[in-house]
């Protein structure tokens, strides 16, 4: 009634969530828009800070190969020298950037890869597997990978008792053949989805148009995609936790 009274005048009606606002706005004259708190705070932000939030990542060995990044040789920490790949450091460089676009710092800060030597990581790894065979005479598949998305493919694939060695470098040979459903998180629906757009192998949705994928996913689940394409994934291991159930 209020704001049939008021022509002449602009006004606008401040709503909880989206659903109330879009009901208010069927029912108010031309005059008087209906808004959620939440789309005036966005309205708000500067737009470079929303094209920092909304940035797809560029595959590492694009970013390598636009800015000519070669090999380099760099020292191990037990002394010796490690070759690092182009597409090695273009990981690098899209995983520092990701984790700053993420964070609410002014200006990235220095991130830095180890770089390990796979004699040692495959002593590790074996001296692992051998304790728990010893303490629970069960065998256990392990695969040393940089993070949790590519050490569980693998893994999953060399059981029950395999041990493998997974670096950036092996992405294209070792990941990209391997079948979407080899990814923990892309299922059966969206399986079926990709297939009709001549997706069907982890190389094909790392070579796919992101803007088409968009059109089908939307924006948080393509840009998930584009990222477990490339091998990446930024959660934290977590070494412990308290068991949900006992049996």
């Amino acid at each position: 009634m209020v704001a049939r009274h008021l022509t002449g005048r602009c006004g606008s009606y401040l709503a909880f969530n989206k659903e109330i606002a879009e009901h208010a706005r069927r029912g108010f004259p031309r005059h008087v828009s209906a808004r959620t708190w939440h789309s005036i705070a966005y309205g708000s932000v500067a737009r470079a800070l929303t094209a920092r939030v909304n940035l797809l990542a560029e595959p590492p060995q694009e970013l390598a190969a636009r800015y000519g990044i070669g090999p380099i040789q760099v020292s191990a920490a037990i002394g010796k020298a490690v070759e690092v790949t182009p597409f090695e450091l273009g990981r690098m460089v899209v995983d520092g950037l990701g984790m700053f676009c993420r964070s609410a710092e002014q200006r990235p800060e220095a991130y830095r890869m180890p770089v390990v030597v796979h004699g040692d990581t495959r002593d590790v790894a074996s001296r692992i597997k051998q304790a728990v065979r010893d303490a629970t005479g069960l065998s256990c598949s392990i695969c040393v990978a940089p993070n949790k998305l590519l050490a569980k493919i693998r893994s999953d694939m060399d059981k029950p008792d395999g041990l493998t060695l997974l670096t950036p470098a092996d992405i294209p040979t070792r990941i990209w053949p391997l079948s979407l459903r080899k990814v923990n998180g892309i299922g059966p629906k969206a399986t079926e989805r990709l297939a009709t757009l001549g997706i069907a192998t982890v190389g094909d949705l790392a070579a796919a148009d992101l803007c088409v994928l968009q059109e089908n996913f939307g924006r948080s689940y393509t840009e998930w995609l584009a990222q477990a394409a490339q091998g990446m994934d930024d959660r934290a291991v977590i070494a412990s936790s308290e068991p949900k159930s006992i049996s």
